[in-house]
């Protein structure tokens, strides 16, 4: 006959059981949401996911009911040596049940059927019951108790189906216990909805860290943009330093190795980028939506400039600065900010430039990729002020320092020339000092745009390129001097204005790293971000806006870039002459 200790003790073990898993469950939901990657310092060798498990477990809210939990494992084992094993088990798994149903529902989880579940629930208790009164017969036959033994069985599987499907979210199909979201976790929606407008918000922190977001995007793309971390920032013994100091991005610092950055965006299946120019430089990632914030503190790390990460840099800017220095547009662009703005000022050294030492790679890293005038541009971001909230939480909180002043140079006008006749080939290029609106900029570029020449802007320049065989060098420069000479017409003004505004707009609409970087371009510009804004302010520009500016453009000093065979190609005054 079972004793009331023994009952007692099975009963408890269900309850240790029962009433910890739910609690446990909440626990590591919990601990997952909040989790971050601000981990001490670990090998390159560990696994994140092992170090993401660890944490968990110390979270206490996971921790305590899992050692309730094994305290009911102890008592189940020691119970099995003088218990009927008949009895022991599935009393012991049927009242966990009951106990993990009960305790779900105090907790709050919603269950969708209660009234199964409550049929479940009693039906699990029959069944133990039925055990319990059956083994204590002692008069009973072997056949009366088998045949009750069954009927418990029965009952009890019965019962955790009932009480399972009844605790259960939505409908249950015809062939199936399971909803179609619950037997394929993460399965997209096949009814579509409508489509939902972008909603952008732009804030600047104290740190002097701008944020700006979107909410529309499918996918993330988190970028980090720092101003003046171009070569026009370089200063006269840094040649070099900031093609380097792109090599530098998610590499070891703030506590993590390069291998732990790395595996925690691979981690996610994110996709991470850096680039870096004359002007500024940006580090960003795209990754799922859900995931842009549990990593984007990454982007923020304070390199440590391990030896082997800055040789790796040093290598890798060397590699670049080679491959760039054998095509030849690379070359002709190197060549006209050399002759629109002078060949030793900032802005007219090249940026692929290789051989900086590390003392200038760390000078130039540490005064430029600061927050403080950065831009941090997330597309895909539901909630604005829960993602200001992660950045101020992860990212460094030192008291921000002085803004990095922009390097840069006066606009000046004057010729380059790189001579290489075995090439046969004449690449020339006219520019001109442009307007400081980038809208106006844009829709002045595509009025350049006659099939001639190529048109191209820059922030400070504007202009037209062009390439022909040697012997047809001349009647190349002539054709872009027409191109740039001729006022544009109302007719040529209104196509322009079209043309630059779908280019615009057509940019936000091609990615979610296009659209990251309209964002960022848009509140450098104008300190903020608006499609609405952005379309208005080329429907705003008129032909008058556009005489004059082009009028302004012509008055400054023609640039003139030649790489190639350039025997025939006539020199930057003969060319300056035409504009008067």
């Amino acid at each position: 006959m079972i004793s009331s200790t023994e009952a007692i003790s099975l009963l408890l073990v269900g309850a240790l059981w029962g009433c910890t898993n739910p609690f446990m469950r909440q626990g590591s939901i919990e601990s997952k949401k909040t989790s971050t990657i601000n981990t001490s310092q670990e090998e390159g060798e560990e696994s994140t996911s092992v170090l993401k498990s660890l944490f968990r477990l110390a979270k206490i809210k996971v921790w305590l009911p899992y050692l309730i939990n094994q305290l009911g494992s102890l008592l189940y084992y020691k119970q099995l040596a003088s218990s009927n094993l008949t009895l022991s088990v599935p009393v012991c798994n049927a009242t966990a049940m009951v106990f993990s149903c009960i305790t779900s529902f105090f907790l709050g989880e919603r269950v969708n059927q209660p009234g199964r579940a409550a049929l479940g629930v009693v039906l699990v208790l029959m069944g133990v019951q039925i055990c319990i009164v059956h083994l204590n017969l002692t008069a009973a036959d072997d056949s009366t108790i088998d045949v009750a033994c069954v009927l418990a069985t029965i009952i009890t599987m019965l019962s955790r189906q009932v009480a399972t499907a009844g605790a259960r979210v939505g409908g249950a199909r015809g062939f199936s216990v399971l909803t179609a979201a619950e037997e394929f976790p993460g399965l997209p929606s096949t009814s579509p909805g409508e489509k939902k407008g972008s909603v952008a918000s732009v804030t600047t922190l104290p740190s002097g860290l701008t944020v700006v977001t979107e909410n529309a995007s499918l996918t993330s793309t988190v970028s980090l943009t720092f101003p003046n971390a171009g070569s026009s920032s370089e200063g006269s013994s840094e040649a070099g330093a900031a093609i380097a100091s792109r090599y530098l991005s998610f590499k070891s610092g703030s506590g993590l190795s390069s291998a732990l950055i790395v595996r925690n965006i691979e981690d996610v299946g994110a996709t991470p980028f850096s680039s870096a120019g004359r002007r500024g430089a940006t580090v960003g990632f795209t990754a799922a939506r859900e995931n842009a914030a549990f990593i984007a503190p990454l982007l923020a790390t304070e390199c440590s400039f391990e030896k082997w990460d800055v040789k790796e840099a040093q290598q890798l800017a060397a590699a670049e600065a080679a491959e760039a220095t054998s095509n030849a547009q690379v070359s002709l662009s190197d060549q006209i900010y050399a002759a629109a703005f002078g060949a030793q000022s900032a802005m007219g050294r090249s940026y692929y430039t290789a051989g900086a030492s590390r003392a200038a790679i760390v000078a130039f890293y540490e005064r430029n990729y600061i927050l403080n005038g950065a831009v941090l541009a997330a597309t895909g971001i539901a909630d604005h002020e829960a993602f200001l909230r992660m950045v101020e939480e992860e990212f460094p909180s030192s008291a921000p320092g002085a803004a990095a002043s922009e390097g840069g140079a006066a606009y000046m006008g004057g010729e380059a020339r790189v001579a290489a006749p075995s090439t046969g080939y004449a690449h020339v290029a006219l520019a001109f000092e442009g307007p400081t609106s980038a809208p106006l900029m844009n829709v002045m570029k595509h009025c350049l745009n006659n099939g001639s020449a190529m048109p191209f802007a820059a922030p400070g320049i504007i202009g037209v390129y062009g390439g022909s065989e040697p012997s047809g060098a001349s009647s190349t420069v002539d054709a872009l001097s027409n191109a740039v000479g001729s006022a544009p017409s109302a007719d040529i003004v209104a196509q322009a204005k079209a043309a630059a505004k779908t280019e615009a707009l057509t940019a936000l609409d091609s990615g979610s790293q296009s659209l990251a970087d309209a964002m960022t371009a848009s509140v450098l510009d104008s300190s903020g971000f608006s499609a609405k804004a952005l379309a208005e302010s080329y429907d705003a520009i008129t032909a008058d806006e556009i005489a004059k500016a082009h009028a302004a453009m012509l008055k400054s000093k023609v640039s003139l870039a030649a790489v190639g065979d350039i025997t025939d190609v006539p020199y930057q005054a003969t060319i300056a002459s035409r504009f008067g």
